[in-house]
Parts: C-alpha cells; structure tokens; sequence
C-alpha cells in the first residue's frame, strides 16, 4: 500500500491560505513484512467508569471474568475521593471524619482477582470543594480545596 502525503497543503486548504508547493511524502507500507515485535503494553491497564461502581456485584463479576480472559494487571477509575466513595464528611462542629471503608472494599476485591488500582486522586469531595462547578453526569466536582490545611490531612490520613 502507498500513500501520498500532502498535508502542506490540505492543512493551508483549511486555514484558508495556499502554502508554497512542497514535494510529495510517499509512505510504502507493506502488511506482510514484521517490522519488530508487538508492543502488549495496551494489555496492562483497563478504564473503568466510576470507583463506586467497582462496589456493584455485577460489575465485579464482569471485571473478574475480563481480568481471567485478557490478563489486565491494572484499573483506572474516576471519583475515587467523590461523594459516592464517602471517604469525608464532617461533624456537627465542622470536624473532619474521614471513612475508607469502600476504597478498602473495592481495593481487597481488585487484589484478590489479582489487578492493582492505577489511582486517580479525584474528584474534590462536596464538603472540601471551593464551589459547585462539577462535570459529567454524575457530577464529579472540579474545583480547588475550600482550605488547603483540610486537602492535605484528606490525602495523608491513610
């Protein structure tokens, strides 16, 4: 297979400019000659949705199932800290209370189908967050600390 590149000027076509002519790029590929071997990098790690979903029967089920037939070694997760995962909240007196109970759940149970959580600190727990502006759906919250002091405890209790 041969492929002419001419992306000078279908990139000028675009901004709407004509770019100064450039010689043509001829890429030869050939399928059948083995350039090296094949990376399984992409085998190691697999995206989930939510931590709170890692919480679900089902969802447990499947993962164990997918981890037997591809190998995964890996999982990467949104919402570790959000407020489904209730790992902070706060007295009547505004002392902080923090509670891993579900990550320690949802971690046991990747260990003992042999996968290691790939973790993503995030999103910023409601009762920590500086404001309300949050994305996706489930609303993970996006902003800034309300007090640094409080951040920092939350990220060393464990």
């Amino acid at each position: 297979m041969t492929l002419v590149m001419a992306t000078n000027s279908l990139l000028a076509q675009n901004h709407g400019k004509r770019a100064a002519t450039q010689p043509e790029r001829i890429v030869d590929v050939n399928y059948n000659a083995v350039a090296g071997p094949l990376t399984t990098m992409l085998n190691e790690c697999v995206g989930a949705g939510r931590a709170a979903e890692g919480l679900r029967a089902d969802w447990q089920q499947q993962l164990a199932y997918v981890r037997k037939e591809c190998g995964f070694r890996y999982i990467r997760m949104h919402g570790l800290l959000g407020d489904e995962m209730a790992i902070y909240t706060e007295d009547e007196k505004g002392n902080p209370q923090y509670n891993f109970m579900y990550v320690d759940a949802l971690f046991d149970f990747l260990h003992s189908i042999g996968m290691k959580p790939f973790v993503e600190l995030g999103f910023m727990p409601s009762r920590l967050a500086s404001g309300n502006k949050t994305i996706f759906w489930w609303r993970g919250n996006v902003t800034p600390p309300n007090s640094v002091n409080r951040e920092r405890c939350s990220t060393k209790t464990r």
